[in-house]
C-alpha cells in the first residue's frame, strides 16, 4: 500500500500509527495525521503454534510489566506524534 501511496497510485490511506510511523522514520518524508481524540486499538503479536506455553507466557508477562509500568505509554509517545 505504501508503494501506491508513493508512486501517486494513491492520494491517501488509512492505517496503523506504528505502520506509518514506521514508514515515516525510515523514508524520512510524508505526513501522519492522528485524529483528536486519539482512541487506543488493539493490536496483534503473531507467535507460532506450539504446544510449549513458555514464550507465550513469558510475551504476556512482559508486556503487562510494560503496562503496569508506563513503559507502554512512553513507547507509544515516542514512536507516534499528533499531527497540528
Amino acid at each position: 500500500m505504501f508503494l501506491e501511496l508513493e508512486s501517486g497510485r494513491a492520494d491517501a490511506l488509512v492505517t496503523s500509527d506504528a505502520q506509518i510511523a514506521d514508514y515515516l522514520n525510515n523514508r524520512g518524508r510524508g505526513t501522519m495525521i492522528i485524529p483528536q481524540p486519539v482512541e487506543r486499538q488493539p493490536t496483534n503479536i503473531g507467535l507460532r503454534k506450539s504446544t510449549d506455553q513458555k514464550l507465550h507466557d513469558w510475551l504476556d508477562a512482559e508486556l503487562q510489566k510494560l503496562v503496569a509500568s508506563g513503559a507502554m505509554d512512553e513507547i507509544w509517545a515516542r514512536y507516534t506524534t499528533v499531527a497540528g
